[in-house]
């Protein structure tokens, strides 16, 4: 069982002008909290060419990640290059992070060199100073967060499923671990309809931060408002730890932005993704 954990006591003090900042920091605690599952013996988030490069080992782009410029262009090329043989040796496909606004010419650097540019993310974050409302969901379908590894089991075969993760025990190990730490670094939420699970959500509390992650629901399932209800559940469950504030990473096209959008969130960062070329 997934224990209850005690509150957080770390806090932040937002201001409108830390809002960036702050879901920047936050955004690399997702790959922490894959590295520390250590699904592979030398898995780990380090420093190079002054910017964070995480290995999972778990076979999926957006597994395993490099965020930021590196701080010297004259060394462009040769960091791009020691990356895609860094990972083609580990057997794994990685993706860039580069924020919106950085450098063009390293933009188009990753480019021809067989990166792809899956486009722009965004980061969304709001304050939770509302009450959050109650969706009616359709007859059948109930929510709950998952507390045992029979469910952990369920909610890491959709995820894989929806994101194309081969490796699903590697998945496993690191949802149960991140789960199970003091206090857990992730809740894990689902929906189900009958019984089985159709819809799913990950929570990081982080200081007074909640964000969401593993945002999924089966093809079919889709436009029933389970992604809404969940969120929602998430969220009441966030303020009673003691969260003040609410946050995001999404696609711009994707539903989740309309979601979010209704619960308060607003645009406070974008980025690209870029996804490495095959490696192997």
């Amino acid at each position: 069982m997934f224990g209850q954990p005690p509150m957080t006591e770390q806090v932040y003090n937002v201001t409108e002008n830390e809002d960036e900042k702050m879901l920047k920091s936050n955004f690399p605690l997702f790959y922490e909290a894959l590295v520390q599952a250590r699904y592979i013996p030398d898995a780990k988030m380090e420093m190079i060419y002054g910017i964070k490069r995480a290995l999972s080992g778990i076979s999926n782009h957006y597994q395993n990640a490099l965020l930021g410029v590196p701080q010297t262009e004259k060394e462009w090329d040769r960091c791009i290059e020691e990356q895609l043989q860094f990972f083609k040796a580990k057997k794994v496909p990685f993706v860039w992070y580069v924020d919106d606004e950085a450098s063009p010419e390293f933009k188009q650097k990753l480019i021809s060199h067989g990166f792809k540019n899956e486009g722009t993310f965004r980061g969304v974050m709001g304050e939770l100073d509302q009450p959050i409302p109650f969706s009616n969901l359709p007859e059948g379908y109930t929510l709950e967060r998952v507390v045992d590894e029979t469910g952990l089991r369920e909610f890491v075969a959709l995820i894989c499923q929806t994101f194309s993760i081969p490796d699903r025990e590697a998945y496993f190990k690191a949802m149960k671990r991140a789960a199970e730490t003091d206090p857990p670094q992730m809740y894990h939420w689902v929906a189900r309809k009958k019984g089985k699970v159709v819809s799913a959500l990950s929570t990081m509390i982080h200081g007074n931060l909640v964000s969401f992650w593993n945002g999924a629901t089966l093809s079919d399932e889709r436009r029933h408002g389970l992604s809404s209800a969940l969120r929602q559940m998430a969220l009441r469950d966030a303020i009673s730890r003691g969260c003040t504030y609410g946050a995001s990473y999404l696609m711009a096209e994707g539903m989740a932005f309309g979601i979010c959008s209704k619960l308060g969130f607003e645009t406070r960062w974008c980025f690209n993704a870029f996804t490495s070329p095959p490696l192997f």
